[in-house]
């Protein structure tokens, strides 16, 4: 629903200065990704993914994009 709803409101993330927009796509990356990619880094010999893909480091990053977004969508 967040990337449907930056496709329908992509200003709310054009507004911000490049440096805090970069920020804000990689942590929309990390948030959405993370889903994605959560069963092929089960699979993967390399351990470092683990915990960046794992529930509470996911959830907490796809809670502070959705926050950034409706802060965002306030604001404007």
């Amino acid at each position: 629903m967040l990337s449907v709803w930056l496709l329908l409101e992509p200003g709310l993330l054009q507004g911000l200065p490049l440096a805090l927009r970069l920020l804000a796509v990689l942590l929309g990356l990390w948030a959405i990704g993370a889903a994605f990619l959560r069963p092929l880094a089960l699979q993967s010999p390399h351990r470092w993914q683990h915990p960046l893909l794992s529930p509470p480091w996911s959830l907490l990053a796809l809670a502070l994009f959705a926050l950034l977004l409706v802060v965002r969508a306030l604001l404007a």
